[in-house]
């Protein structure tokens, strides 16, 4: 009887020898692959911190860029509304000219004057809200 359970006890020690080495093989797998895994996030962690970094340091000449650009497009707009206004008195001053001034040409004149203040307005509301977007 006991050689028999000393064989059986070997058998079972032999079992649980074998299922260790597989267990350890298997975790030192599992082992190496995270390790690739943990250096490759590791890796993109640095380019993104880098990328990041590039995008801080671009955005104030970038905002200076644009705050210049809006600046030039807000003093243009403001300049062709001058010219509008400018070209609505002086064909007032011209119809004044010619006589008395009917009311069908006097209402056409505020009419072209409402309409150029409303594009000048709604062209500067736009410039701002992209200047804004673009901003954020």
């Amino acid at each position: 009887g006991t050689s028999a359970c000393e064989g059986r006890l070997a058998g079972r020690c032999a079992t649980l020898e074998d299922t260790g080495r597989e267990y350890e093989a298997r975790s030192s797998s599992r082992c190496a692959a995270l390790e690739v895994t943990s250096q490759d996030l590791a890796r993109r962690l640095t380019e993104l911190a880098t990328a990041q970094r590039t995008t801080e340091n671009a955005l104030p000449e970038l905002r200076s860029t644009l705050e210049a650009a809006a600046a030039e497009r807000e003093a243009c707009l403001a300049g062709r509304c001058a010219a509008l206004e400018a070209g609505c008195q002086h064909l007032r001053r011209s119809v004044a000219e010619l006589g008395a001034m009917p009311e069908e040409v006097s209402r056409m004149l505020t009419q072209l004057w409402e309409a150029a203040q409303q594009s000048h307005q709604t062209a500067l509301s736009g410039l701002r809200t992209n200047l804004q977007a673009a901003i954020e």
